[in-house]
């Protein structure tokens, strides 16, 4: 979270080198970075934090075997920012200028996001077999389905942690 300071009709912004913050003038990147320290107007100013660490998220999803029977699933998912400028054009991720606190809860969006994405991805494929089969196969083929539907998710201005490593895996060394 970044630290302000208010000194009259000015300000400081102090934020962590696991943010990287927008400063917006005239609707207009006026100054993009991580860990960035900078005085600024608050009357003519609007500031975006997006947060650059890894973050994990808890999946739980109940459906229906090919054969009727209840298959629940459950895990967590990885997943990190890529590109901070793009995401934060779609999720409002501005900060209060007096707090440096965010205005909403634009993680919570991210997550349900890729959780509506991931159960859909799981319903479909509990759908597609017999519970025998699906507790034969175990989670490998889950979780490449779920990298195949979650990774090129154009929408997401994130990714999800195992998508790199799933890439780096299919390049010649």
């Amino acid at each position: 979270m970044a630290t302000i300071r208010n000194f009259g009709f000015i300000a400081q912004l102090r934020s962590e080198a696991s943010s990287h913050v927008i400063r917006y003038r005239d609707g207009r990147v006026k100054q993009s970075g991580r860990g960035l320290v900078f005085w600024f107007a608050p009357e003519t100013a609007s500031i975006a934090e997006v947060p650059m660490d890894d973050r994990e998220m808890t999946l739980f999803v109940k459906g229906r075997s090919q054969d009727f029977q209840t298959v629940a699933v459950q895990g967590t998912i990885g997943w990190h920012v890529v590109d901070p400028e793009r995401l934060a054009e779609r999720v409002d991720f501005s900060i209060n200028l007096r707090t440096g606190k965010p205005q909403g809860e634009p993680i919570e969006k991210i997550q349900a996001r890729i959780a509506g994405i991931a159960n859909q991805a799981v319903q479909q494929y509990l759908g597609q077999a017999p519970v025998r089969a699906l507790l034969d196969s175990g989670p490998a083929p889950l979780r490449a389905r779920l990298l195949a539907v979650v990774c090129p998710d154009a929408a997401l201005g994130s990714r999800l942690s195992e998508c790199g490593h799933a890439r780096r895996s299919r390049s010649p060394p």
